[in-house]
């Protein structure tokens, strides 16, 4: 599933006092190839890397009506309204507590899918980093069937709120089918709250990224911070994984260092020696 459709972001979307706040008209088109990537980031720091996110990919442009992004649901959607500034100089504005939402919410999914390919590690404990309104649900379920039915229930969730819609792609001589972005375009009249807005949304790129990192399996989970992230990599079922904080990377050399001492207590040959060449050629000719 190609998940990189380009964005229209406002040239001066900024972060001021809590509220997200953007100017109409004034557009840049920027790739959203690593959005998911910088959502992860966003939900390990928290309003710090906030601002830099929204100069990035822009606001959600949550409608002032149900709360949401993208549109209105049902067949002749009805175009969202956005929420008009408070703030001199800016047209529209929206609660960065939102974003932040959403970026904790999708990353704990993925954090979770990655514990899930990982059956060995997938314990009570893996539910430990699920935000607040996600942990209470599914709670009397195995852990395998809760993890399941939060991550089915989620996607499906945003898959709506998206407005994504299933595709034909034909591609390498055969039809492969996804989800697209389809954009709203707004016809109100000019001057109103009510712009035209063609995928200047970054919530569907967010929505088809979290699901390629589902399905592909690239994203995994921190064993020392419990943050999603990237690997180039996959790691074999079972293997502690630490993301590139230097907090995790400290961690992760402590443990190795435990790994090898035990090793060596036991009486296991270290993984970095080699077998003497001449020792195995006078071994060869004995024989």
């Amino acid at each position: 599933m190609k998940s990189t459709p380009r964005l229209q972001v406002p040239r001066h979307a900024k972060v001021i006092d809590g509220l997200i706040v953007w100017r109409a008209g004034d557009f840049v088109t920027r790739s959203s190839d690593h959005l998911f990537a910088e959502l992860a980031e966003l939900a390990r720091f928290g309003v710090d890397a906030a601002p830099a996110f929204v100069r990035l990919y822009g606001p959600l442009r949550l409608c002032a009506d149900h709360g949401h992004p993208a549109s209105h649901p049902g067949f002749g959607r009805v175009p969202c309204a956005l929420r008009p500034a408070s703030i001199d100089g800016f047209d529209f504005e929206e609660p960065v507590s939102k974003l932040l939402g959403y970026a904790a919410r999708m990353s704990a999914i993925a954090s979770l899918a990655a514990d899930l390919r990982d059956l060995p590690r997938l314990t009570t404990a893996a539910f430990s980093q699920l935000p607040r309104e996600l942990a209470p649900l599914f709670a009397t379920l195995p852990p395998r069937k809760r993890a399941s039915a939060l991550i089915e229930m989620c996607t499906s969730i945003w898959i709506s709120d998206a407005a994504l819609v299933p595709s034909l792609r034909f591609e390498r001589d055969r039809f492969t089918m996804g989800l697209t972005a389809t954009p709203v375009i707004d016809v109100a009249e000019p001057g109103s709250s009510r712009q035209q807005q063609p995928l200047s949304s970054p919530f569907p790129a967010m929505v088809l990224q979290l699901l390629d990192a589902i399905a592909s399996g690239i994203w995994l989970t921190c064993v020392h911070c419990g943050a999603a992230f990237t690997a180039m990599r996959r790691r074999p079922p079972g293997r502690d994984t630490y993301c590139d904080l230097p907090s995790c990377q400290t961690a992760c050399r402590s443990a190795s260092k435990r790994r090898r001492r035990a090793a060596l207590a036991a009486g296991e040959p270290p993984r970095w020696t080699r077998p003497d060449r001449r020792t195995s050629g006078e071994d060869s000719a004995e024989r």
